[in-house]
């Protein structure tokens, strides 16, 4: 049986600041590399902020190749990766993008990066990363 299912994203995502959020940007793929199918839907996949998790976690879907993350704190650790879907399925992950940010005395965010998160998924966006 043949597949049809996507190829992955070759390259990381990647993030772009803008006013009051960041912008998680990554390659589309062409008709072509979705195995000759539109793609549906990008998922985007994420760590919660946890430095020793990987990045496996359902973060939301989009079906441009972007997504806002509003309020996202830069102080913590993440990884994003991206799959693609076609309606024969969906692709092997992205490479990961890896936000590593130290607060401003060189450390880790207290309790290891492991402040609570409070995830409200509207409008292509993170709402509130406490």
């Amino acid at each position: 049986m043949v597949s049809n299912r996507p190829n992955p994203v070759l390259k990381a995502p990647w993030l772009v600041p803008a006013a009051s959020k960041q912008i998680l940007r990554w390659h589309g793929l062409s008709t072509e590399q979705a195995g000759g199918l539109p793609i549906l839907q990008y998922e985007l996949m994420w760590n919660y902020g946890i430095k020793d998790k990987e990045a496996i976690y359902r973060l939301g879907n989009s079906k441009k190749p972007e997504r806002a993350l509003i309020n996202l704190n830069m102080k913590k650790y993440y990884k994003f990766r991206v799959k693609a879907r076609n309606q024969c399925g969906e692709s092997n992950a992205s490479p990961v993008l890896v936000v590593d940010k130290k607060n401003s005395k060189g450390k880790d965010n207290k309790n290891g990066g492991e402040t609570e998160l409070n995830q409200t998924l509207a409008n292509n966006t993170l709402i509130s990363v406490k």
